[in-house]
């Protein structure tokens, strides 16, 4: 899948961002780093919530964003980002937490 849109200043600006791939030993570091892993709230053996962390790069994240924006902008053809930020949406979710979620 191919999006035109995504300018070359975008991907370079990621790519900068995290530098070397192989420097990450799990996935799961590269989500924190990222900024877009999960942190459950537990006590004891009962998981209470979950929410995104607040941790990572703040270029990633950054750019993670302006390219989620992108993918939901009607000025380009469906895909299956819009169809589910469209659906998060219509349940009654805030558009920023639908993006961010």
């Amino acid at each position: 899948m191919s999006f035109p849109i995504m300018s070359e200043s975008i991907a370079c600006t990621f790519i900068g961002a995290i530098g070397d791939i192989e420097r990450f030993s799990t996935y799961l570091e590269f989500k924190k780093y990222l900024g877009i892993a999960a942190e459950n709230k537990i006590s004891g053996t009962s998981v209470f919530k979950s929410r995104q962390a607040y941790e990572g790069v703040r270029d990633t994240h950054r750019v993670l964003f302006l390219m989620t924006l992108l993918l939901i902008s009607p000025k380009i053809s469906e895909n299956s980002f819009r169809v589910y930020y469209k659906r998060l949406v219509e349940r009654g979710m805030a558009k920023r937490k639908a993006i961010i979620d």
